[in-house]
């Protein structure tokens, strides 16, 4: 593992980052059977991706280089049509384990994430003719790449990591900010393959307002 650094800074050292749908909780902030109904530890995620998102916010009113893939907008709304505020506010005095500032902090994320994913921030990549042709030419030549040599990485997965490729070829250095090992691994067999460059580096999303460099 790598040493934890700054967002600002992690900015400032990059040309393109791209912000994959599960970097927008902690890694540190893992649900389980063990504390799935802890409500205190439900609001420090809650609070901890409202900050991330509130900075990618920030960040792209000033024309950042944070950016998100095509496909990303709509997995990150899909998760967040999963939670109906009216409908459990209404069943609120019924339900043991929510509270009230819980369900408030789950509402507002919804909507800084409906918000930035709206392409008027202008935070969805686009590649250009030139772009769209490298892309074909690698995946024509990566048609798929293991996880580890398990199984396939999938589609949205591999679109992430393929426009980060492209990106690191076209225009200048770039990261993948993701929880997502199975990229990591499959970033890994291209790079060892096809694109070997110190800047085109993969970075877990920790504990707000940090993240941390796989090697």
């Amino acid at each position: 593992m790598g040493k934890e650094i700054d967002l600002d800074f992690f900015a400032r050292d990059y040309d393109f980052i791209l912000v994959d749908t599960c970097a927008l909780q902690s890694i540190n902030l893992k649900c389980n059977e063990n504390n799935e109904l802890d409500i205190d530890f439900r609001k420090i995620i809650q609070k901890d991706e409202f900050m991330f998102l509130d900075f990618l916010k920030k960040k792209k009113e000033n024309s950042s280089n944070f950016y998100f893939t095509p496909s990303i907008p709509s997995e990150i709304n899909l998760k967040s049509h999963r939670f109906n505020y009216k409908k459990i506010i209404k069943r609120v005095n019924k339900l043991e384990n929510y509270d009230t500032e819980l369900l408030r902090l789950i509402r507002d994320n919804k909507k800084l994430r409906r918000l930035i994913t709206d392409d008027s921030l202008g935070n969805i990549l686009q590649l250009d003719s030139m772009e769209i042709k490298l892309y074909k030419t690698i995946s024509d030549e990566y048609p798929y790449l293991p996880l580890k040599g398990e199984s396939n990485i999938s589609p949205v997965d591999y679109d992430f990591l393929i426009n980060g490729a492209v990106l690191f070829c076209t225009r200048g250095s770039t990261a993948l900010l993701s929880n997502d090992m199975g990229i990591f691994w499959a970033m890994k067999e291209l790079s060892c393959r096809n694109i070997k460059n110190r800047k085109f580096d993969f970075f877990l999303r920790k504990n707000f307002p940090y993240v941390e460099r796989l090697s």
